[in-house]
């Protein structure tokens, strides 16, 4: 959960896109973990219910 946190709030989205099968953007998000590795989440994000959900982790 840290090495998440820490790229969610300190990587940079790499890419977005609109999804019209769930209706929410997926991004990738690069960064690195808390020890310096780098890591790639793929989230979505649920504007209406104000919600970030982990769909992978690289």
């Amino acid at each position: 959960m840290d090495d998440f946190l820490q790229v969610l709030n300190w990587g940079e989205i790499a890419e977005h896109n609109w999804s019209e099968t769930h209706e929410c953007y997926e991004c990738k998000v690069v960064g690195k973990d808390i020890e310096g590795d780098d890591l790639t989440l793929i989230i979505a994000v649920d504007e209406k219910n104000f919600r970030i959900r982990c769909i992978t982790v690289e």
